[in-house]
């Protein structure tokens, strides 16, 4: 799952368990590790496809059968994560009978559904969440939010066990225990920039005498899979990288990992970032602004967009020092137990919801 999902759906259990609130989870995709979560929170669940990449006929007919099905539903509050989620239930709230809806901007700055859409989608919207500062401003710079509309949520982080030891998942990943493993958690799509750590690795292996790093891709095998793979290829270094696709054990594979890496072009607050944070790992990633406001002060280990120079040197340096890993990684922890934690980000949406209820 994407960071997006795992935070709606954190609070769909907690609206559902401490606020005696009805609640169920539509997805627009298909099912997979988020319907897995709501049976097993007890969470009703819907798969309802809102295809938009298409034509505008076809995206009209797309709004007019959530119409219906959401009237069918009556839901008193929706609750829509990512953009085109949010400006569809934008246009339709008040349609369809509910009592409000919270635009959720938690996916990755840069998309928009057309100025058509959403101008209107904003005009009608009565309050904004964005996970980050730097998205806040995104949603009044680029999609015209009002400011005064626009609430922070920073992103819940909360790591559940290990499903696995740390010796088993090195055996996994065909990496002796003394092995350096960095980690990249994230779908491999065009959003993110995998290509610039893999050209990195190629710098970075002979750097430190008597290491063999290994780099690890967990994520779903999106539209970048097979040209990464062949880039892999190409560079000589696929003995030395690791494709894991979609992963259920996170916590297990972080614990395995020594370092972790966040490379993108833009971020609004990348969840699994933060989850590298919460286990305590150091982390390197770009240099943009979602991540420079996730990392805090700690920023010192961030490199420019691109620069797979710039990376392979922050990387050796955590090769090659043990100690600095450890002092990285302690304070990344204790970050995310003060600024990221999963009750705090709950009760803070609450409060935004009770707002909406109870403005003019």
């Amino acid at each position: 799952m994407g960071g997006s999902e795992r935070q709606g759906l954190r609070l769909a259990a907690y609206l559902q368990r401490e606020c005696g609130a009805k609640v169920e989870v539509w997805g627009v995709a298909g099912e997979g590790l988020g319907t897995v979560f709501c049976d097993k929170e007890g969470i009703p669940w819907r798969i309802v496809p809102v295809p938009w990449q298409t034509s505008p006929l076809k995206r009209l007919r797309t709004v007019r059968t959530l119409k219906e099905t959401l009237s069918l539903a009556k839901p008193d509050i929706l609750l829509p994560f990512t953009v085109t989620p949010s400006f569809i239930c934008g246009l339709l709230w008040e349609k369809v009978g509910a009592s409000l809806s919270i635009w959720n901007q938690r996916d990755t700055l840069g998309h928009t559904p057309g100025f058509f859409w959403q101008q209107a989608a904003v005009r009608k919207t009565p309050l904004f969440v964005s996970n980050s500062g730097h998205g806040a401003k995104y949603l009044t710079d680029f999609l015209g939010a009002p400011r005064e509309k626009i609430r922070v949520v920073h992103n819940g982080i909360q790591l559940d066990a290990p499903l696995r030891t740390r010796a088993e998942w090195r055996f996994e990943l065909q990496a002796s225990k003394d092995q350096f493993v960095a980690v990249m958690v994230a779908n491999l799509h065009a959003d993110k920039d995998h290509a610039t750590v893999l050209r990195a690795w190629k710098k970075v292996l002979g750097r430190v005498p008597g290491t063999s790093p290994v780099f690890v891709m967990a994520g779903y095998h999106g539209n970048r899979y097979e040209e990464l793979r062949q880039l892999s290829r190409d560079l000589h270094i696929e003995e030395h990288v690791r494709f894991l696709g979609q992963v259920t054990d996170v916590p297990g594979l972080l614990a395995a990992s020594d370092l972790g890496i966040m490379s993108s072009k833009s971020e609004g607050s990348p969840n699994s970032l933060l989850e590298c944070m919460a286990a305590g790992l150091p982390i390197v990633g770009s240099a943009v602004p979602g991540i420079e406001e996730a990392v805090g002060q700690g920023g010192r280990f961030l490199f420019p967009v691109g620069d797979a120079e710039a990376l392979s040197r922050l990387v050796v340096d955590f090769m090659a020092d043990p100690q600095l890993r450890q002092a990285a990684g302690e304070e990344n922890r204790r970050r995310i137990g003060e600024a990221f934690s999963p009750n705090a980000m709950c009760r803070q949406m609450v409060s935004v919801i009770e707002e909406g209820l109870t403005a003019p």
